[in-house]
């Protein structure tokens, strides 16, 4: 005789049981109705409908140190046109401390609405402007974060960078290096 599957002594095929996801991708499911039109979102940072922007979702300078030398680097591939968007979106982390490197950088828009608590950013929650970010960018960049996951869900290209900023590789310590990430992080 078979049994049937068991978890923490529950037969699934006893128990009317659903497998969901984390709530946090709750509002995909109706993504119609938390989308905003492109123009309308993209005013925010000062572009109009059909302009390009690359999304970085940072993870913050406590894990990734050389994290902030990443806009310049941006910056010098967009002013030689090696990088051919219109703005290139930091979106700081919400949980560390944000460089304003903005007056310096004139393709970078640094995004530091990201909050933990739900804020009003002009009509969206936090969760739901995070995904309007991603939904509208044409490209999301990241270390090694659960911003991969996000673009995943919505089917965005994805770069995981695995640079270390100007910093000359043999400079940095290997546990203050964002390559770290991709030796131990299953995400």
């Amino acid at each position: 005789a078979s049994m049937a599957p068991m978890h923490q002594a529950i037969d699934l095929n006893k128990l009317p049981i659903k497998i969901v996801g984390i709530a946090h991708y709750d509002p995909i499911a109706n993504l119609q109705n938390i989308i905003e039109p492109r123009e309308k979102f993209l005013t925010r940072f000062g572009l109009v409908k059909n302009d390009k922007y690359v999304l970085y979702g940072a993870m913050g300078s406590f894990l990734f140190k050389h994290e902030d030398e990443l806009p310049e680097v941006f910056e010098e591939l967009m002013a030689s046109g090696k990088l051919n968007v219109n703005k290139f979106i930091y979106r700081a982390h919400p949980k560390f401390k944000k460089t304003d490197f903005s007056d310096k950088l004139s393709h970078i828009y640094l995004d530091s609405t990201g909050e933990y608590a739900i804020g009003n950013k002009d009509g969206l929650g936090d969760n739901e402007y995070l995904i309007n970010s991603i939904y509208h960018s044409e490209v999301l960049v990241t270390g090694a974060s659960t911003m991969a996951i996000d673009g995943a869900v919505l089917d965005k290209p994805i770069v995981c960078v695995a640079f270390n900023g100007k910093t000359p590789e043999n400079k940095v310590n290997y546990w203050e290096s964002v390559t770290r990430f991709y030796d131990l992080y299953t995400h």
